[in-house]
């Protein structure tokens, strides 16, 4: 009976031992994510409106308006601003149209201040960028129009 508890007891003993020494399995796991260099203009989806006023012909004065423009951009990604269709530049020479006789036309000039590389800061509070958008009518360009109503639509791009 001592030799069978002995045995027993040992056979215990060896189970614990085991049990002890079991290896874990282990596996490593990577996780990753790409943050996307981007940016935004403040309040997507809302248009500029850039209005000269009533320009009057009589007075013999250039018109000029300036608007700006708040954007942000991802930390460290550089972009350029220019005009949708056109080649990154400081000026445009644009054209506004007369609202109900399209061949009435005024040359303006719109110029972008921040046409250059620009590097974002990232979307935190404070880091917002600013461009300028600027709009001239010299006198002598609306000197001879028709009265009433002039405008022309732009699309301006953030551009890497």
């Amino acid at each position: 009976m001592k030799h069978r508890l002995a045995l027993t007891l040992a056979a215990c003993a060896l189970s614990v031992g085991v049990h002890a020494q079991t290896a874990h399995a282990t596996k490593s796991a990577q996780i990753q994510a790409t943050v996307l260099d981007t940016c935004r203009f403040d309040q997507p989806g809302t248009g500029i409106t850039l209005s000269l006023g009533a320009l009057d012909p009589a007075a013999g004065t250039a018109a000029t308006l300036s608007q700006a423009v708040k954007f942000a951009c991802t930390n460290g990604y550089v972009v350029s601003i220019g005009l949708a269709g056109e080649p990154t530049q400081t000026d445009y020479l644009r054209t506004l149209t007369h609202s109900a006789d399209r061949s009435q036309t005024v040359p303006y000039t719109l110029s972008l201040d921040a046409s250059g590389g620009i590097t974002g800061k990232g979307f935190g509070p404070g880091n917002e960028l600013s461009l300028n958008l600027v709009a001239r009518v010299a006198q002598g360009d609306y000197a001879n129009a028709r009265g009433g109503a002039y405008q022309d639509t732009v699309v301006v791009e953030l551009r890497p």
